[in-house]
């Protein structure tokens, strides 16, 4: 989603600031854009599009001043212009926002009619407004900003410069992330740790309801009390900014790190005091994720019911918090999120924590999840660029899969078996070329419907999500026993059908489902194993995949998912690490 980064400095900031950009572009935006102060006076240049449009820009209007804030916006108010390009300027403010301002109907109509009109389509700029007028009545920056939680409903990160106040940066935050850091004579801050980069070795995260004040001293904070506070400071890693390498694209790199990522989650988990004790004795358990990894908690589900013999209930975190839902003594909370900052998802642990017992799996250490969870269950993907989750959703499922192996009292075969799964995984790569020319097909279609049983229903609509994501062909997923229950209407001559039906209990059910397409016209495509090759012949067209036990078996389909999606949108010239309308860190709800 939409990224800040801000900088003060003993010299110019611009060419500071683009970097800071460039780390934060993987987050997917539209337009960006940086102001500064200069002599007391706001320079600043905006763009449409990627952060070089904006570098060539500066480069041709250069823009000095040791004072700025940088962002990056994904459209929520208003499409991707010049003018919804942050950041906004008011009268005395300049302003970048992350969030979403949720009562921007009756701000905007409470400004209009006090002669204040807006620029722009953006609730953001409602902000700057607001802030501008606060400070004609006399209050201070900080006062200013304080006063943001009376007046505004939703959340938000801010950014802001102010005419009259020298280089100094005012910062606050309510439910969308933000971190602030300091080394010898510059402050710096940023929506996300990752993009401070080389330029930081620790960073503070900022408390809801905090204010901060950056110049070229310490930066110095507020809580909501108008209390100078301390807050915590962490490290953060210093990381070179990531580049694809040898690969086309950053996703087909991070499809090809998974035998890596997932070896080094699953050390991490074997080694280290592992165990859902420290949150009681479970009686159930609530999974609530959004996205790929409510499909990795979906597919989970059973994994987890088998070991603890408790309930599982997975819910969909954009839904959850809404319904209230009854959460009983002995309940488990359990979310899942690869950033550990998707809004919903943090919302359902917040509500969930008065109720119950919490625990989150996360990619990120120093996410707000991570930190406010009572058990952190880490995976070990490292940095994910591109949009379509890859790494960190089989990452997911090898946590899943270890604490479904913790409940078991460490007695599972399955569980060992997953020590394979880099092999097996490499397996899977190197039928590329072969899943190359299936995913051509699937291309071309119009729609493609995909289907599987047990686990394998969790993996058609995570394959359906992929390249419904990428390749932007209508996809949806599908319970192989719910086909004759209506999806059957949407097949004719041609359809495509990709089938997840590995040999076992369950496959001899998958293939009568695909039958039925079959004599419909579909084309069908079954991914399964050696055992179950010779039955799937029957009903279409088959890619044969290493074995292995449920666990396994579930990395296994999900990485030949995503080398599908992958071919069918490559071949279409999309934008793979990049696709339309999505981004990769959803803060807002």
């Amino acid at each position: 989603m939409c990224g800040i980064f801000g900088m003060v400095n003993g010299h110019p900031v611009a060419k500071d600031l683009l970097t800071g950009l460039q780390r934060l572009e993987y987050r997917g935006y539209d337009s960006a854009g940086i102001a500064t102060l200069d002599n007391g006076e706001f320079q600043r240049r905006r763009s449409v599009g990627c952060v070089s449009h904006l570098e060539s820009l500066i480069r041709s209007l250069p823009l000095p001043g040791h004072a700025g804030i940088a962002h990056t916006r994904w459209a929520t108010h208003g499409p991707a212009s010049e003018r919804n390009a942050h950041p906004h300027i008011v009268g005395r403010v300049a302003l970048v926002h992350n969030g979403i301002v949720e009562n921007d109907v009756a701000l905007r109509a409470g400004l209009t009619r006090r002669g204040r009109i807006p620029q722009s389509d953006t609730d953001s700029e409602l902000l700057a407004m607001l802030l501008d007028e606060l400070l004609e009545a006399g209050k201070t920056p900080v006062d200013a900003l304080r006063a943001l939680a009376d007046q505004v409903e939703g959340s938000y990160a801010v950014a802001m410069l102010v005419q009259g106040e020298g280089d100094e940066i005012f910062v606050t935050r309510r439910g969308s992330p933000l971190v602030v850091s300091y080394r010898e004579g510059a402050s710096l801050l940023s929506s996300d740790a990752q993009a401070l980069g080389e330029l930081a070795s620790e960073v503070i995260p900022l408390a809801d309801g905090d204010v901060a004040v950056l110049s070229h001293d310490p930066p110095v904070i507020f809580d909501q009390e108008r209390t100078r506070v301390t807050r915590k400071a962490r490290d953060v890693e210093h990381r070179k900014a990531p580049t694809k390498e040898n690969f086309d694209s950053f996703m087909l790199k991070e499809i090809h790190e998974q035998p890596d990522t997932i070896r080094r989650t699953l050390m991490d988990l074997s080694s280290s005091e592992l165990s859902l004790s420290s949150l009681g004795s479970a009686t159930s358990l609530t999974l609530a994720a959004c996205g790929t990894s409510y499909y990795a908690c979906l597919l989970a589900r059973r994994w987890l019911e088998e070991a603890a013999g408790v309930p599982v209930q997975v819910e969909l975190a954009s839904e959850f918090r809404y319904r209230e839902p009854p959460l009983l003594p002995g309940t488990v909370l359990i979310v899942v999120s690869q950033s550990g900052e998707t809004a919903d998802t943090l919302a359902a642990l917040r509500y969930a924590k008065e109720h119950v017992r919490t625990a989150a799996i996360v990619n990120v250490d120093d996410s707000s999840m991570a930190r406010e969870a009572d058990l952190v269950i880490p995976t070990r993907a490292g940095t994910e660029i591109g949009v379509a989750s890859t790494k960190a959703f089989t990452a997911q499922l090898a946590a899943l899969a270890s604490v479904a192996s913790t409940l078991r009292h460490g007695c599972d075969v399955d569980f060992r078996e997953l020590n394979s799964a880099p092999m097996a995984i490499r397996e899977v790569l190197a039928l590329s070329p072969l899943l190359r020319e299936h995913a051509q097909k699937l291309a071309r279609a119009s729609r493609v419907i995909y289907l599987g049983r047990g686990a394998g229903h969790a993996l058609a609509m995570e394959g359906a999500l992929k390249l419904k994501e990428i390749a932007y062909v209508h996809a949806e997923g599908f319970a192989a026993g719910e086909l004759k229950h209506g999806p059957l209407a949407l097949v004719e001559p041609g359809t495509p059908v990709v089938a997840i039906a590995p040999s076992g209990p369950l496959q001899a059910k998958t293939l009568a489902n695909l039958q039925e397409a079959k004599a419909r016209g579909a084309e069908i495509l079954v991914l399964t194993d050696a055992a179950g090759a010779l039955p799937a012949e029957t009903v279409g067209e088959v890619v044969v995949l290493p074995s292995g036990r449920p666990y396994l078996r579930a990395l296994i389909d999900s990485v030949a998912l995503q080398l599908l999606a992958y071919h069918g949108a490559s071949s279409l010239g999309r934008d793979v690490d990049r696709p339309r309308n999505l981004a990769k860190s959803v803060t807002v709800e």
